[in-house]
C-alpha cells in the first residue's frame, strides 16, 4: 500500500507542476504518470484482496484497509479531475499548490508505512478542509488504524 501511495502523490506532484510550470508537464508526461497511477492502485486492490484472505486479521483493520485503497484510489481520481478539468487562473494555481501540499503530506505518510509506524495527521475542529485535504486525514487515520491492529 506504501508504495501505491508513494505513485499517487507522484502524480499528485505532477499535477501540481501542470498547473503551476507552464509547460514542465507534456501531455505523453501526464498520461504516463495516470497509467501508472491507474496500475498502481489495481496492483493494491489485488494486494488488499490477498491480504483479506490471511487469518489473523481483525474486522477492524480489515474494513481500514478496504477503506484505504478506496480513498487512494478517490485521491488519484482527483488529481485526474483537476488535471483534465481546469483552466490556469489564479484560483486554480491556488489549489495546486493545494494539492501539492497534501501530496507532499502523504508521501511523509507512505514513508511511515514503509517503516510500520503511522503518526496521525489530525486537522483542527475549526478547520474549514477541502475535500483533498479531508482525504488526506482520513488516509492518515487509516494507517494509523492499520498499523495498531497488529
Amino acid at each position: 500500500m506504501a508504495e501505491c501511495l508513494q505513485i499517487n502523490c507522484e502524480y499528485l506532484l505532477l499535477v501540481e507542476r501542470l498547473h503551476t510550470h507552464s509547460g514542465a508537464v507534456t501531455p505523453a508526461e501526464r498520461i504516463a504518470a495516470r497509467r501508472e497511477a491507474g496500475l498502481a492502485n489495481n496492483r493494491a486492490d489485488e494486494s488488499l484482496s490477498r491480504l483479506l484472505s490471511e487469518p489473523g486479521w481483525s474486522k477492524m483493520r480489515r474494513e481500514a484497509a478496504i477503506a484505504f485503497v478506496t480513498y487512494m484510489r478517490r485521491v488519484a481520481q482527483y488529481g485526474t479531475a483537476f488535471a483534465t478539468g481546469a483552466e490556469a487562473t489564479k484560483e486554480t494555481v491556488a489549489q495546486a499548490r493545494e494539492l501539492g501540499q497534501v501530496a507532499r503530506a502523504l508521501l511523509r505518510l507512505a514513508e511511515q508505512l514503509k517503516r510500520g509506524s503511522v503518526i496521525g495527521e489530525t486537522a483542527a475542529p475549526s478547520d474549514v478542509l477541502s475535500t483533498i485535504e479531508r482525504q488526506s486525514v482520513i488516509l492518515h487515520r487509516l494507517a494509523a488504524r492499520i498499523l495498531s491492529d497488529r
